[in-house]
């Protein structure tokens, strides 16, 4: 598996920096938990992940999306939210609603970019929004800004 400084960095974040942020986010988020309908977003998203040297389960649905979490809760989770079976604003509930000790980070995935989606990914739990396509240079930033705001 190549290192991170094997990978080519694109975007605006300097790979110095992401060089100095990136064993911190292996450390606090080396787990992460892809769930979405897209195969083909799955395994995107796992790819970019296992390259930085994440560790990557997926889910293709909101009642696997559960499993997984009773499974091994991740450290962080992406999910999409509107699947079949069961949406993931269902997913992020139940898994607020859990009793379990450790608190995984949960972003919300989406296709559309409106203040009501948004707001109800706030209500069911979720930290944080993104909106689908997600580029390699945005997710990248979005993963040092947990590292900028957890450090301010």
């Amino acid at each position: 598996m190549p290192k991170s400084s094997d990978i080519q960095i694109t975007g605006s974040i300097p790979s110095e920096w992401l060089e100095e942020i990136l064993p911190i986010l292996l450390q606090r988020f080396s787990n992460v938990l892809l769930v979405d309908d897209s195969e083909f977003l799955c395994t995107i998203m796992s790819t970019f992940f296992q390259l930085e040297g994440f560790t990557t389960s997926t889910a293709l649905d909101g009642n696997e999306a559960i499993k997984a979490f009773q499974k091994e809760i991740p450290d962080i989770a992406f999910i999409d939210l509107v699947m079949p079976n069961l949406s993931g604003l269902e997913v992020a509930k139940t898994v607020r609603l859990s009793d379990n000790p450790k608190i995984p980070v949960l972003v919300a995935l989406s296709g559309r970019d409106d203040e009501e989606y948004r707001r109800k990914a706030a209500m069911a739990g979720f930290d944080h929004f993104l909106v689908k396509p997600i580029d390699p240079a945005a997710l990248r930033g979005f993963l040092a800004s947990l590292v900028i705001d957890s450090k301010g």
